[in-house]
Parts: structure tokens; sequence; C-alpha cells
């Protein structure tokens, strides 16, 4: 299901914005980017189906501030309770969960996170 799910943030994500998407980043990536590679599954399954609950973590890079602040907004009003169209899969529910800014390490960057839950089942 990652694959699927990646490929529909992925989509919904390059309408929303104007910033390079990665899956992945390359160690050279020129900012501004998002990264949309860290994920996590965890399972929400039942007597009566099989199910599970992904996290996707979000990461946006930005030499500015607000800028780094903006592609959040527009990150969560992209997905946040969106329909992700996943084949195979019933989709269920895109929700947002939070989101954090800081400074990076080299006292310039600005480090964006902002993290999804996706529950679906099969």
């Amino acid at each position: 299901m990652e694959i699927e799910v990646k490929t529909a943030v992925f989509e919904k994500l390059n309408i929303a914005l104007n910033v390079k998407i990665y899956n992945g980043a390359p160690l050279d990536a020129l900012l501004p980017y998002v990264d949309i590679d860290e994920w996590q599954n965890n399972d929400w399954s039942t007597k009566t189906f099989t199910g599970s609950r992904p996290e996707l973590r979000i990461h946006v890079w930005h030499k500015d501030r607000d800028e780094c602040s903006r592609i959040i907004s527009r990150i969560r009003t992209a997905l946040d309770w969106v329909e992700l169209p996943l084949q195979g899969v019933n989709f269920v529910d895109c929700r947002y969960i939070s989101d954090r800014s800081m400074t990076d390490a080299d006292g310039i960057t600005r480090h964006g996170v902002i993290d999804f839950e996706i529950l679906a089942h099969t």
C-alpha cells in the first residue's frame, strides 16, 4: 500500500505546490523541496476485514521561515480529509495529525515536518 499512497500523495501535492517533490531526496537536492519518504505502517485489522493505519511524515526544506510555513499549510489543505485514489484498497480517511517547523542544525535552513494518518482496509 505504501507505493499506492505515496503515488496519490505525490499527485495531490504536485498540483498544490510549486516546489520539487521527492520520495527520498538526494543529498545534493536544491532548496526548496518536499520529501515524502518517511512511512510507518500500523495494523488496523478487525475480525471482519484486514486494515492498515499507515502514518506518512512529510518533510519541507526551505531557507525562509514564512515560506516553509506556507508550504506546510498548503500540504495540509491538499491532504487533510481528502480522498486518495487507491487501487485495490477501500479508502477510509486521510487525516492531518500535526506539524512543526524548526531551524536545521546549519542555523539557516528551515525544516518543516507534517504528519498524516491514512485509514484503509481491503
